[in-house]
C-alpha cells in the first residue's frame, strides 16, 4: 500500500528499504522492521487474525519513505 502512494511496486519498495537497513535480516520468513525503525515510531508489528506477525508503517514511517524517494 505504501508503494502505491509513491507509484512503485512492493518489490522496489522492499529493495530500497532493505538497502537502508529497515528490515531485520535475521528473520527470513517475512519482512520485520529493525528495532531502531520501530523505536523511532516509523513502524509497528502486530499479530494478524491468522497469528502471524505483520509489519505496518505509521504515518511517520510513510514520511520517512517519502524522504527516501525525494533524495
Amino acid at each position: 500500500m505504501v508503494g502505491q502512494l509513491f507509484g512503485i511496486s512492493a518489490v522496489k519498495l522492499n529493495k530500497v528499504l532493505s538497502e537502508h537497513n529497515v528490515y531485520n535480516k535475521s528473520i527470513k520468513r517475512s519482512k520485520v522492521f529493525n528495532l531502531w525503525f520501530v523505536e523511532k515510531g516509523f513502524g509497528k508489528t502486530i499479530e494478524n487474525e491468522a497469528g502471524f506477525s505483520q509489519s505496518l508503517f505509521t504515518p511517520k514511517g510513510v514520511d520517512f519513505v517519502s524522504e527516501l524517494f525525494e533524495n
